[in-house]
């Protein structure tokens, strides 16, 4: 197509639990179907000397399947370095293998206007469901997540829709004042 490639990103810990292999395996698939031109994969975070191997085996998986040289390990970001990196996203997917109690890498993303796509669990439900700014797919389902993620990369109609929606969402019920709005309304009611 000629069109520059367009950044899936992954943003907390690098550990299994929050799921990078299988964001790789959805990538794989991703690969296989369109080809090496429209995606690459992009993952900082915190790396503990523990997940050393497993970043090794994430990285083994996607060059045996021939797409090594899509993916980038960024480090630790610092402030400036995340907003940066998240400003660069098409989308960002954290198919975390356990029911996330927060999200709040999620909210990150989306106010930067990022759409994401994620598996239906924990907060991931809710943040998505109230702010219209990605997809869920089934847990622990990579060819619904290659699914998903390909329609936010190819269909860039949907993809300005959901970013938009995701923008203005985490303002509207994610928000500070908001947080202080509800804050103060548990205080009258104690009152």
């Amino acid at each position: 197509s000629g069109a520059s490639p367009k950044t899936i990103g992954y943003f907390p810990r690098i550990s299994p639990a929050k799921g990078l292999h299988a964001l790789a395996e959805a990538f794989i698939r991703l690969y296989r179907r369109l080809g090496p031109e429209p995606a690459r994969l992009g993952a900082p975070g915190c790396l503990s000397a523990s997940d050393s191997p497993y970043l090794d085996r994430v990285r083994g998986q996607l060059a045996e399947a021939g797409c090594g040289d899509r993916f980038t390990y960024r480090g630790e970001l610092d402030r400036d370095g995340k907003i940066a990196f998240l400003r660069g996203l098409a989308v960002l997917s954290v198919p975390a293998t356990y029911d996330e109690p927060k999200g709040m890498f999620l909210l990150e993303a989306m106010a930067t206007g990022v759409p994401v796509v994620q598996p239906r669990r924990g907060a991931f439900t809710e943040i998505v469901e109230l702010t219209g700014g990605g997809l869920l797919v089934d847990p622990d389902d990579p060819g619904q997540l290659a699914d998903g993620l390909e329609r936010v990369l190819t269909d860039m109609a949907f993809a300005e829709t959901l970013g938009r929606q995701a923008f203005d969402g985490v303002r509207a019920h994610y928000g500070i004042a908001r947080s202080a709005r509800r804050l103060l309304g548990v205080y009258e009611d104690v009152v």
